[in-house]
């Protein structure tokens, strides 16, 4: 994923991880459990929970399974 990069500056200068993922959450959609990945997405977001481990994790079962 290439706003891996990205993203990690944006958390290191003290941005939030909602900043970016609300606009992520838009690209997986019509998939097999795409609803499930939006919504973990989501909530550990704006929980402040989201880690890019996890992140990475999650994008690697969307590969896994061809998207």
């Amino acid at each position: 994923m290439s706003l891996i990069p990205y993203i990690e500056k944006h958390l290191t200068n003290g941005g939030k991880s909602w900043d970016i993922c609300k606009h992520l959450i838009n690209l997986v959609e019509g998939i097999p459990k795409a609803k499930i990945w939006r919504n973990q997405i989501s909530n550990k977001s704006i929980k402040k929970e989201l880690d890019i481990e996890y992140l990475l994790n999650l994008t690697s079962k969307l590969e896994k399974m061809g998207y």
